[in-house]
C-alpha cells in the first residue's frame, strides 16, 4: 500500500505575491503581441461569442418526465432446493447479463458461533481465504486462484429484520458469513473445487501470516477514524436500537476498533478460528448464484455437484440468544467517557470532531418515512 503526505502551511503574504505574479505574467504576454494583434484577437473572440448557436440546441437530447418508463424492473430471484447426502440445501438463482461471468456465494449462519466470539468474525473472514490451505501456503493458493477466478473473499453482514414466514424461517433474519467467488463460466468447476479445498483444508496454521493480517487490518482501521468518524458515531449512537444495529457496531464500529487492540496472540487466534470455522460448516449454509442464462446452463449443475462433494449442510435452526447479550458486547467502558445524560465521548489525537444523535423513525418506504426524509 502506498501513501502520500501533503503538508499545507498558511502564508499571510501568499495573496499579495500571487497577485504580483499575475501582473508580471500579464505584462509579459502583452509585450509578446502588438496592439494590432491584440485587437484582431479580441475581434475574433467577440465574433465567436455573438454567433447564433440556437440551432445546435436541437442536437441535445430532450426527455420529458412523462416519457420515462414508470414500470420498475425488479430483479427476479428463483429459489430451488439441492438435495445431497446431508439434506435439502436452499439455492437462490439470479439471471442477469453478466457477460459470461459467474458469481457464487456460500452463506453460513453466523449464529452457529457463540455470541461472545462475534467480535472476532470480521477478522476471521479476512484471514480464512488468505492464509493458505491443503498444505499450500498463502502465496501458493493466491497464485492458483489468480489463474481461475477473479476473486475469492469472505465477509459478514447484517441487515434490518424482514418479514418472516414458515418457508424462509431457516435463514431469514439471520446474519450470514458469506464466502464469495467469481469466475468465467468455463472456470466454474476448477474454482468451486478450490472453494471446497478451502473449506476442508484451512487450518490457520500459518501464525506469521495471521499476525501480518492482524497488523494490516488494525492499522487500516486506526487510519479510518479520521475519514469515517461520522459513520462510526452514527453506528455507535444507534447500536442499542435493535440486534442488527448492535451487530453492525460489533463488526464495523468503534467496538471492533477496541477488539483489534485487545486480541490474543496468533496461536490462540488460530485455535479460535479453527473452532469457529467448524461451527459455521456444521451450522449449514444457503447457496446463491448469479449468471447469464447461457453460463447458467453449465454452472448450475456444477454448483449442485459442489454441494455434495463440499459436504454442504442445510441450515440448522437458529440458536437463540437474547438481544441483551449483543448490547453487552458494545460496552467498552472505561475507555469511553459517559456523563449522566448518557452522552458518550471518545478522545483521539486529531483536529476533527464528530457527533451523532439517533432518533427512532418510521419503517422504510412508508409515507411517514418519506416525510421524515424531507
Amino acid at each position: 500500500m502506498h501513501r502520500s503526505l501533503l503538508c499545507v502551511t498558511p502564508d499571510a503574504k501568499y495573496t499579495e505575491e500571487r497577485a504580483a505574479f499575475e501582473q508580471t505574467l500579464i505584462a509579459s504576454k502583452k509585450n509578446a503581441f502588438t496592439q494590432e494583434q491584440i485587437e484582431q484577437a479580441n475581434h475574433k473572440l467577440h465574433e465567436f461569442q455573438q454567433k447564433d448557436e440556437s440551432a445546435l440546441l436541437n442536437c441535445l437530447p430532450h426527455l420529458k418526465i412523462s416519457e420515462l418508463n414508470q414500470k420498475l424492473n425488479r430483479i427476479k430471484t428463483e429459489k430451488q432446493i439441492i438435495k445431497n447426502q446431508n439434506g435439502e440445501i436452499p439455492l437462490f438463482i439470479n439471471q442477469e447479463g453478466t457477460n459470461g461471468i459467474v458469481y457464487v456465494e456460500v452463506a453460513f449462519m453466523a449464529d452457529s458461533i457463540p455470541v461472545e466470539d462475534y467480535p472476532l468474525i470480521p477478522l476471521f473472514t479476512d484471514i480464512a481465504t488468505t492464509c493458505g490451505w491443503g498444505g499450500k501456503n498463502w502465496a501458493e493458493t493466491e497464485s492458483a486462484l489468480a489463474q481461475i477466478c477473479g476473486g475469492f473473499e469472505a465477509g459478514a453482514m447484517t441487515s434490518s429484520p424482514a418479514k418472516e414466514n414458515q418457508e424462509n424461517k431457516a435463514y431469514r433474519n439471520r446474519a450470514p458469513v458469506i464466502f464469495r467467488i467469481k469466475m468465467l463460466a468455463e472456470k466454474t468447476e476448477a474454482a468451486l473445487k478450490n472453494v471446497k479445498d478451502c473449506f476442508e483444508g484451512t487450518d490457520f496454521s500459518d501464525l506469521k501470516r495471521i499476525q501480518d493480517i492482524v497488523n494490516e487490518v488494525r492499522n487500516d482501521f486506526d487510519q479510518s477514524i479520521l475519514d469515517s468518524g461520522h459513520s462510526y458515531c452514527a453506528m455507535r449512537a444507534s447500536c442499542k436500537l435493535n440486534r442488527s444495529l448492535a451487530t453492525e457496531e460489533i463488526w464495523n464500529g468503534i467496538t471492533q476498533l477496541f477488539t483489534l487492540h485487545s486480541l490474543p496472540d496468533a496461536k490462540e487466534l488460530s485455535k479460535k478460528f479453527n473452532t469457529m470455522f467448524k461451527l459455521l460448516k456444521d451450522g449449514g449454509a444457503v447457496l446463491h448464484i448469479t449468471s447469464d442464462s447461457e453460463s447458467l446452463k453449465t454452472a448450475l449443475p456444477l454448483l449442485k455437484d459442489f454441494a455434495s462433494y463440499a459436504d454442504i449442510k442445510p441450515p440448522k435452526p437458529e440458536v437463540y440468544c437474547p438481544d441483551e447479550k449483543f448490547y453487552a458486547l458494545t460496552e467498552i467502558k472505561p475507555d469511553s467517557i459517559a456523563d449522566s445524560s448518557g452522552i458518550e465521548t471518545f478522545v483521539t489525537n486529531c483536529e476533527v470532531g464528530y457527533t451523532s444523535q439517533v432518533l427512532k423513525s418510521n419503517k422504510w418506504l412508508t409515507k411517514e418515512s418519506a416525510a421524515e426524509t424531507v
